[in-house]
């Protein structure tokens, strides 16, 4: 900020100023510029959201079309034209999206990540995204035992403990469920640094079964005001499913995924439980489709979390 000052003024350009900066003489309902002035203001500020939405449609059109797009400035002046290349374009691009919303489609129906409910509890089941059943759930040793792996606690909490006890009991899941397609989960407060609960007897498929002794131990635990760290093994080494996510709702508590192929996704809780309906619309946000399932999770994980305000990231 300058400071105002008179030197080097006449009395008339002071006088001026002071009309200006005046409530009475210059109300601040009142827009001090001339009708060119504003027209001109106008103009500039649609031509920049002209620019920016092109820029973003161009950036989705590269991402779905790939080479057949041009630079972005050959993409504008077509564009701008209306011609007939920038109209096939958009064809292709309406196209694409036509396939790639009925791919998702069958991926909603047919392979979605589902609650299943059985004997009166929830459980927690990802019915298979790749295969209907098999595969290979080996865990990738050369990633988990290595030192850089265990790095990827150390910034979990402000509590070394906690985060060396995440590092071994992710570990320790990979161990009790190398190729296996089960799950187990441990429950560890990030301000004792120490174990609350676990479920590590359980063998159903992709999924995991709270019992009442484990969310009695979660409950007592936070009674006493500590914070809760969850960590479970995802044996397809996908990210966190909507169920996930949403156990940790109202909470200010934190989860760990660890993938079989060395994966680990940290998340916390959304402001508000989440539908498949959200999760639906999340991915047909996504600019592109792809086959590989795993990259489309976390696309769609990391679209829900800008739409429903958790952290989830890659460690």
């Amino acid at each position: 900020m300058i400071k105002y000052t008179t030197i080097g003024k006449t009395e008339e350009q002071i006088q001026k100023d002071k009309d200006f900066s005046s409530f009475e003489k210059n109300p601040v309902t009142h827009d001090p510029r001339t009708k060119k002035q504003i027209k001109a203001y106008r103009d500039k500020e649609n031509n920049r959201r002209k620019l920016i939405d092109t820029t973003r449609q161009w950036k989705k059109y590269k991402a779905a079309l790939g080479k057949e797009i041009p630079s972005f400035e050959t993409f504008k002046e077509h564009k701008d034209l209306n011609d007939y290349k920038y109209k096939e374009w958009e064809s292709k691009f309406r196209s694409f999206r036509q396939q790639a919303s009925e791919k998702l489609d069958n991926m909603f129906e047919d392979d979605k990540m589902s609650l299943q409910n059985k004997s009166g509890d929830i459980m927690l089941k990802e019915e298979s995204l790749r295969t209907k059943g098999g595969g290979d759930y080996g865990v990738n040793w050369n990633i988990v035992k290595s030192k850089e792996y265990t790095k990827r606690f150390d910034n979990i909490s402000d509590n070394p403990e906690a985060n060396a006890l995440a590092a071994k009991r992710c570990r320790n899941a990979l161990v009790n469920r190398n190729g296996k397609k089960t799950e187990e989960i441990y429950a560890i407060s990030l301000t004792t640094g120490k174990d609350v609960s676990k479920i590590t007897d359980q063998n159903y498929d992709f999924g995991v079964k709270r019992t009442e002794k484990f969310t009695e131990d979660v409950n007592r635990a936070k009674e006493k005001g500590e914070r809760i760290l969850y960590i479970h093994n995802h044996p397809r080494g996908l990210p966190p499913s909507l169920e996930d996510l949403n156990e940790l709702v109202g909470t200010d508590d934190l989860g760990i995924v660890a993938g079989h192929d060395g994966s680990l996704y940290l998340y916390s809780a959304p402001t508000t439980t989440m539908t498949k309906d959200d999760e639906k619309i999340a991915f047909m946000k996504l600019p592109w489709y792809s086959e590989d399932i795993k990259e489309m999770m976390i696309m769609g994980v990391e679209q829900l979390s800008e739409t429903f305000g958790f952290t989830f990231v890659e460690l």
